[in-house]
């Protein structure tokens, strides 16, 4: 412990990483896309474009504000208040065919009176 008090120490610090494409993939020969961050990524994901590291992340970035955010379906109303529609919906139907029948029936007896 003699001797190491302060200064730069080996191999502290952060270790040093590269950026750019990957290295099978020179820079000018990169694929180039219909500017589609969706597309690009189900192509890397599909296999049919080689995946730059670089690329992937800014695709993954740029996706929220390039595609609409899909919402989640909301909930069922509950079984009483479905049950409570069709009753509802029911009596409609069964007062609609009543008053289909009785205008019915008021022109058929005015047709037999002669009236118009």
């Amino acid at each position: 412990m003699a001797g190491q008090h302060g200064g730069k120490r080996p191999g502290a610090g952060r270790k040093r990483t590269t950026t750019g494409p990957a290295p099978d993939v020179p820079i000018d020969q990169a694929p180039v896309t219909d500017r589609d961050p969706l597309s690009y990524l189900l192509a890397v994901a599909a296999g049919t474009m080689p995946a730059d590291a670089v690329r992937v992340a800014a695709a993954r970035a740029a996706l929220p504000y390039v595609s609409v955010r899909q919402r989640a379906r909301l909930p069922a109303p509950p079984a009483k208040e479905l049950a409570k529609r069709d009753v509802a919906r029911a009596d409609k139907n069964v007062a609609e065919a009543w008053e289909l029948t009785a205008a019915a029936i008021i022109a058929k007896h005015k047709a037999k009176r002669g009236e118009a």
